[in-house]
């Protein structure tokens, strides 16, 4: 019978009693030998309706013993039909009939064997031990920045040019309800005889990489917008905006832990198939024709003697 073939919506619209009904008048075809009785409560061309498939049913879809009952029925009748028509050896159906088998095998011996309860303890502390550096942070802080660039050995007079640029940058800045946006037009305006550069900066911590007095002077500011003064580093003078502080982090294992297993049952199944397929391989012979797959690749045609 194609039992676990047909798909149940087909079924739902086919329309028949509480027996098995009429069915059609065609050739032979295989029927079962089952008799009502027990554990079975019916029968449709001698195929056996369970006690428990009723039940299971009618607890999967909440409908009552009864609908349960018809809707198996119907399956079976339906299925009586098809094969009676030889659909059972129709390509379509042993194809959609192999997929399903594949389902089947890959949800028992890879999505079953690995769930999140099956995650071992020691594989969520590892990877939350990778990722520390995302759910432990220090508080961090993002800027938008104006820089003058000077050569550290470029003289004096060079370094007071920049400077002063800088502080009329200030200036300029104390006026602006977005000083950070406003940062390109003043660098456009400055000196042909000055390098401007002008950075919006991702979230850094302390120790993030940028300039001692740069990160000084960033992380010492009380409040968001304008620093008041410029500020010298080693690349120059830097008129600074902060423009947001995100406080510390701190996540713990237990809390962190369902998205984690979340995460390494994804990767764990992955590996339990590449596992499942290297033991088919063992298994069954795989054979591959290199001149043929080349050919496909590349759209030239083969000669049967070049296969081997």
């Amino acid at each position: 019978m194609m039992r676990a073939i047909l798909p149940v919506a087909l079924l739902v619209l086919v329309a028949c009693s509480d027996d098995a009904g009429a069915r059609g008048n065609g050739g032979p075809h295989p029927v079962g030998d089952a008799r009502v009785g027990g554990q079975v409560v019916s029968t449709v061309d001698g195929v056996a309706i369970t006690r428990e498939e009723v039940l299971t049913l009618a607890r999967e879809a909440r409908i009552t013993p009864r609908q349960a009952l018809r809707q198996l029925q119907d399956r079976e009748l339906v299925g009586a039909e098809a094969a009676r028509r030889g659909l059972d050896e129709d390509p379509d159906v042993q194809l959609a009939a192999t997929r399903a088998a594949v389902h089947v095998l890959l949800e028992r011996e890879v999505e079953e064997r690995v769930t999140v309860g099956t995650i071992p303890d020691e594989e969520v502390r590892a990877l939350y031990e990778a990722r520390l550096s995302h759910y432990q942070q220090a508080e961090r802080r993002r800027v938008s920045h104006l820089v003058v660039l000077v050569q550290r050995r470029e003289p004096p007079a060079r370094w007071a040019q920049a400077e002063r640029f800088a502080r009329q940058a200030v200036s300029a800045l104390r006026g602006e309800t977005d000083p950070s946006g406003a940062l390109d037009a003043i660098a456009a305006g400055a000196p042909a005889d000055l390098t401007m550069r002008v950075e919006r900066l991702p979230p850094f911590a302390v120790g993030g990489g940028y300039d001692r007095a740069f990160e000084q002077a960033v992380f010492s500011s009380p409040r968001l917008g304008l620093l008041p003064a410029p500020v010298r580093t080693d690349f120059g003078w830097h008129a600074i905006v902060l423009d947001e502080v995100l406080p510390p982090v701190s996540v713990p294992l237990e809390v962190a832990a369902p998205e984690l297993r979340q995460e390494l049952v994804l990767v764990l199944r992955r590996r339990r198939l590449d596992e499942l397929v290297r033991e088919l391989e063992g298994r069954f012979p795989v054979r591959r024709y290199e001149t043929t797959i080349a050919s496909a690749i590349s759209g030239e045609p083969v000669m049967p003697s070049e296969e081997r």
